[in-house]
């Protein structure tokens, strides 16, 4: 977290020149310096940052954080909901969960709104924002299973409301995207893939919303043509044509075998969006890992997630592969 007094910017510390030939790592916007003693050959940039000088590494990042967190706590609703979800309070210091839902409440965003049930307090203020995003975010899947999950008496009304729904969107790349929006030009670009880890990171914890009410209720056998089939038929198909995760997709699949797909065309779409999961081969040059060339490679990607959400910058990648693969070495 950034420290309470900052020190003056990183300007104000130039690196010393290099000898020829030592090996040194490039900071980009900074300088080059000689490679820390007993850093390993190859790290990744949140690896290397804590083996640099503090004024270069800790502090530096700390100093980076509190840039960006000023910026986003002086923005629009959506960024200082951001603030709080990285930082887990609000710029006053109150704590995430009783700030967030007041901030959601005064917004019709729909993300804020999912961020503010995703970090409720257990209880009525988890009932309460589930409520809230179904109401700013209706034909969206994800707040009703939310709701049935905190009130599973519901389960018939709920389940209908789900399969009205057009599509599963739980926003998984919009953190990313408001920080990409909020980040300002002060932050020193070798510090940013350390905070475009930790900021991914939170995303990929976010918790999805249950669905054991909803398997119970499309348990097979699934009587053909029933009202049922047709309900858990209409959800499946929602959860895999249209989610924005994979996971929502995952999840469609298993009903979709249950109601409409065969358990073979089923399997054969599993295994098709396993592919999709390789993790990118250039996510970071481990070798240079503070570089220009490292830094703007990693804004890319984290460009592409935002620009094309979190399935469409996976399949994007996936085609890159492909082509790399199709076309050989040079």
């Amino acid at each position: 977290m950034p420290r309470a007094a900052a020190p003056g910017p990183l300007a104000e510390r130039p690196v010393s020149t290099v000898a020829t030939g030592a090996p040194v790592w490039d900071l980009c916007g900074v300088g080059r310096l000689p490679v820390p003693r007993g850093a390993a050959a190859r790290l990744d940039p949140e690896q290397a940052l804590p083996a640099l000088p503090p004024h270069l590494g800790r502090d530096a990042l700390a100093d980076g954080y509190l840039t960006l967190f000023t910026a986003l706590d002086a923005g629009p609703p959506r960024w200082r909901a951001a603030a709080m979800m990285l930082r887990g309070s609000d710029a006053a210091g109150r704590l995430r969960a009783t700030a967030l839902p007041e901030l959601a409440r005064t917004t019709g965003d729909p993300v804020v709104a999912m961020w503010a049930q995703q970090r409720c307090d257990v209880g009525g203020s988890c009932l309460a924002a589930a409520e809230h995003w179904a109401r700013v975010e209706a034909g969206n899947l994800a707040p009703w299973a939310a709701l049935l999950a905190l009130q599973p008496q519901r389960r018939e009304e709920l389940i209908a409301r789900m399969a009205a729904a057009a599509r599963f969107d739980v926003h998984q790349h919009v953190l990313s995207q408001t920080v990409l929006e909020a980040m300002p030009a002060g932050v020193a670009s070798y510090l940013q893939p350390a905070i475009w880890i930790d900021v991914i990171g939170v995303e990929a914890a976010m918790p999805m919303p249950g669905f054991t009410g909803l398997f119970d209720h499309c348990r097979e056998p699934l009587a053909p043509g029933s009202e049922r089939m047709q309900v858990c038929a209409a959800i499946a198909h929602t959860l895999v044509e249209r989610s924005d995760g994979w996971i929502g997709v995952r999840l469609g699949l298993r009903l979709a075998e249950r109601s409409y797909l065969g358990k073979a065309e089923a399997a054969a779409r599993r295994k098709a969006l396993d592919t999709l999961l390789l993790p990118p081969d250039d996510l970071f040059d481990r070798e240079q890992p503070l570089s220009c060339a490292g830094a703007a490679r990693t804004r890319a990607l984290v460009e592409q997630r935002a620009r094309l959400g979190e399935l469409g910058a996976l399949r994007a990648q996936a085609a890159q592969r492909a082509a790399s693969a199709a076309s050989g070495p040079r």
